[in-house]
């Protein structure tokens, strides 16, 4: 028997074009991980560990609002993705709301706290990796 459970989907969209999903890249938020999948033949699929996203930030430009659209963007110690770009969703300001409250509960259910300082304060120092709390 498999002890494993489907995760549950919290929110799914498309990147859009004007407006519309007619994309081939879809996004993906579970409890623990945000996945995006690329691709018609060949399909390429990435995931980000929620406790590892660092800072989360929106972008709209003049164009993406005219069609009710957004960019959700994520940085992370994440090797594979420092920087992902949840491009042309609906509602991305419900979305990014909905991302910070799953990453606030993915590193307190995984121990891991992230250090916060001012690029003034230390200049040339990067930034400090997550820790967890054991």
């Amino acid at each position: 028997m498999d002890d494993m459970k489907d995760p549950v989907v919290l929110w799914t969209d498309k990147k859009r074009i004007l407006g519309l999903p007619w994309s081939f890249t879809r996004y993906t938020l579970t409890e623990d991980a945000l996945t995006v999948t690329r691709g018609l033949l060949t399909v390429h699929e990435s995931q980000l560990l929620l406790f590892r996203v660092r800072d989360i930030s929106r972008r709209q430009t003049l164009g993406q609002r005219m069609f009710g659209v957004g960019t959700v963007i994520l940085d992370s110690s994440d090797a594979d993705t420092p920087h992902l770009h949840i491009e042309k969703v609906k509602d991305h300001q419900r979305v990014m709301r909905l991302i910070t409250q799953q990453v606030d509960r993915e590193r307190q259910r995984n121990g891991v706290r992230v250090g916060e300082y001012s690029d003034e304060d230390h200049p040339g120092r990067r930034p400090p990796m997550e820790h967890r709390c054991d």
